[in-house]
């Protein structure tokens, strides 16, 4: 059987991108964090951790670079591709107030802006998913609703309890999960600007 060379698996490795080019301009917090991976192995080399780990029965080993390697690749099951690719970012749009009788409630509108560097046909399927499990998880039960405008695929999910919403957008690689539409949209619309661009 003919072998894959690292040269060949390192030219199907992905770039990084400049993650605030898909945070609106107007944005009032911007977090970026590139690399999960990169976040777990600091975890690793923790002393703390190193020392904890097996005390909990834990493997202080949480990565193997082998299916890592792969992963990044693009030859391991789309989860494991996209999460070890993946870059992030978080913004915070705006404020909200509401109020409650004598209480002035704040909400912010945020958005967690992801770039799977994952062809969106083996991405969409398993964000949508993601985003309708993420909801479930935060509100109990929850209904949602699937939409597609132009190529933007989205997943509207909201609580019947009260007015709180979770919204996610899918566009080509890049996914958008945010608390409300106003702050998904302001930064699909920087995503396309920087497709286009």
């Amino acid at each position: 059987f003919p072998t894959r060379r690292s040269s060949d698996l390192w030219w199907n490795r992905p770039g990084r991108v400049d993650m605030a080019a898909y945070a609106p301009a107007d944005s009032v917090v911007y977090l970026e964090f590139n690399s999960l991976t990169d976040l777990v192995r600091a975890i690793e080399q923790n002393q703390t951790w190193t020392a904890l780990a097996p005390v909990l029965g834990m493997n202080p080993k949480l990565l193997n670079a082998w299916s890592v390697s792969a992963a990044r690749a693009g030859f391991a099951p789309a989860q494991s591709v996209a999460l070890t690719r993946a870059q992030f970012a978080l913004i915070m749009v705006g404020l909200n107030s509401i109020e409650e009788g004598d209480t002035l409630r704040i909400r912010p509108e945020v958005a967690l802006i992801v770039e799977t560097h994952t062809s969106n046909w083996r991405i969409k399927s398993l964000a949508a998913e993601t985003i309708k499990q993420l909801a479930a998880h935060a509100y109990g039960q929850s209904s949602c609703l699937e939409r597609d405008a132009s190529d933007v695929h989205y997943v509207e999910c909201s609580s019947p309890l009260n007015d709180r919403k979770l919204v996610g957008a899918i566009n080509g690689s890049v996914v958008i999960v945010g608390n409300a539409l106003r702050a998904v949209d302001n930064s699909l619309e920087r995503s396309e600007e920087r497709r286009v661009g």
